[in-house]
């Protein structure tokens, strides 16, 4: 729905504010119909999930994966962002 979108809302994106839709999540769910939000995380994927779904053959960017620490600045990031 466009009032999903309109009027646009900011959100951070590093050290630059940028325009972003109103209701980001009302925009999700409808480009990625089927994604349960709830249980998986489009910043975090579940690697192994892929594999077993047979999406992911690159093992290097499996073997280069996300670190804890790099979690950790996700998550903060998150919560200055719901500031």
């Amino acid at each position: 729905r466009k009032s999903s979108i309109y009027p646009l809302g900011r959100c951070k994106a590093g050290h630059l504010s940028v325009p972003c839709p109103r209701r980001p999540l009302d925009v999700l769910r409808v480009v990625m119909p089927g994604w349960n939000f709830t249980e998986q995380c489009l910043a975090l994927p579940d690697v192994a999930q892929r594999r077993l779904r047979g999406y992911s053959t690159d093992e290097q960017w499996i073997r280069q994966s996300l670190q804890p620490e790099d979690v950790e600045v996700l998550q903060q990031r998150a919560a200055e962002l719901e500031a």
